[in-house]
């Protein structure tokens, strides 16, 4: 294996999932759209640190977290700290994430998504712009629904640039 490719298309992924994070939707769209945007970086970095090589490490994933904070406009460092906490405890239990089922996978995701949500929340103090109801849990769903499209399109790029 070649650790420079592992890194590359790492990085790259984690911009590819910056893009689809940074996107707009169009100005006459609903409010309430914009919450079933999956969190598509925590599932990159996700992804990443359950790989055996981990080619992005803790402080790929913190830089990369202050680029997530700076375009979405959050405290400088919440969302770093999020991510690296979130690639930290799946580096941690790697290997027996890696044997779950995807359903387990999907399950877990959905927590995590909705765990970093609720922390972000409450660093924020709450802002105005609430959803209601049970639209505070629209984020994490479409993330726990992503996660099998998410793992199936990175395992294939290990898988094409022999990566572990």
């Amino acid at each position: 294996m070649n650790p420079w490719g592992g890194r590359w298309v790492a990085w790259v992924t984690l911009l590819a999932a910056l893009l689809l994070s940074a996107g707009r939707l169009p100005m006459d769209s609903p409010d309430w759209l914009a919450w079933l945007r999956p969190a598509w970086v925590l599932l990159a970095v996700g992804f990443w640190a359950m790989a055996r090589s981990r080619p992005l490490g803790l402080f790929g994933v913190w830089m990369a977290g202050l680029c997530f904070d700076a375009m979405a406009a959050d405290p400088l460092g919440l969302n770093a700290a999020l991510f690296a906490i979130a690639a930290y405890a799946a580096g941690q239990f790697s290997q027996r994430l890696r044997m779950y089922a995807l359903v387990q996978q999907c399950a877990l995701a959905f927590i995590l998504v909705l765990a970093c949500d609720a922390v972000r929340h409450l660093a924020q103090g709450l802002p105005a712009i609430e959803p209601s109801g049970l639209l505070i849990l629209a984020p994490a769903l479409t993330s726990a629904a992503a996660w099998p499209l998410v793992r199936i399109a990175l395992q294939g790029l290990c898988h094409r640039f022999h990566i572990e």
